[in-house]
């Protein structure tokens, strides 16, 4: 009867293994889609709920704790070595700088499923900060977030990159009123 309990208690471990990562990743998705929706809104009406939310660093612990969870379920006796490879005393005997990261080994460790879903966590949660950062600042200079926030959701350093070209082109286009306005 041991036997029995135990093999369904493994069953149920691997089944968790499975759908606890694809949980993890759509919820993750609808969360984040949610929240950009909740930035875009914030930054353009400055008194709304949304705006409250926008300015509040508690929308990101969600996502932060998802990470922890996966990261905490995918790490492995491996995983240091997979990341870091080489020997400390060969790197101090041969002169020789040992821990780079090698692709092979990043592709092993991505090519597990719990890994997977905990590195797509880790990218979420930069575009989540990207995302607040940039529609906070589009709040406070009032100007537009929105292509900003869209990228950004896709890709968080394309997203920081339209956001500061965005700053700059705003910022320019101030100062021209304001130098149009001193000149009349």
């Amino acid at each position: 009867r041991g036997d029995v309990a135990a093999a369904h208690a493994a069953a149920a471990a691997a089944t968790a293994a499975n759908v606890v990562p694809e949980i993890a990743i759509t919820l993750s998705l609808g969360y984040l889609v949610a929240s950009f929706v909740a930035f875009w809104w914030g930054a353009s009406h400055p008194r709304s709920a949304a705006a409250t939310f926008l300015r509040s660093p508690l929308p990101l612990v969600p996502l932060c704790v998802a990470y922890l969870a996966l990261l905490c379920a995918s790490w492995s006796p491996d995983t240091l070595s997979l990341m870091m490879p080489g020997s400390l005393a060969e790197g101090l005997a041969t002169g020789q700088p040992q821990f780079f990261p090698r692709l092979d080994g990043i592709m092993t460790l991505l090519s597990r499923r719990v890994t997977a879903a905990s590195a797509w966590l880790h990218i979420a949660c930069i575009n989540f900060f990207v995302g607040r950062f940039a529609a906070t600042r589009a709040a406070e200079l009032r100007m537009p977030v929105a292509h900003t926030l869209l990228l950004t959701a896709v890709t968080g350093p394309i997203g920081l990159l339209s956001h500061w070209i965005t700053q700059e082109l705003h910022r320019a286009r101030v100062r021209r009123r304001k130098a149009t306005t001193a000149s009349e």
